[in-house]
């Protein structure tokens, strides 16, 4: 992969994750995630607020 393509992919996936849009729905996936018990904190780990 040539550099000059590569530093372009990286710079349309950075644009995508700041898209508000983007944000959210990848926030309602967390957390749908972590009501339904998909994501488990490591044992020992405190809850964050």
């Amino acid at each position: 992969m040539k550099l000059g393509t590569f530093i372009k992919l990286g710079t349309l996936a950075f644009d995508v994750a700041r898209d508000e849009r983007v944000q959210e729905l990848m926030r309602m996936a967390h957390n749908g995630a972590k009501r339904r018990g998909l994501l488990q904190s490591p044992p020992g780990s405190r809850p964050q607020r």
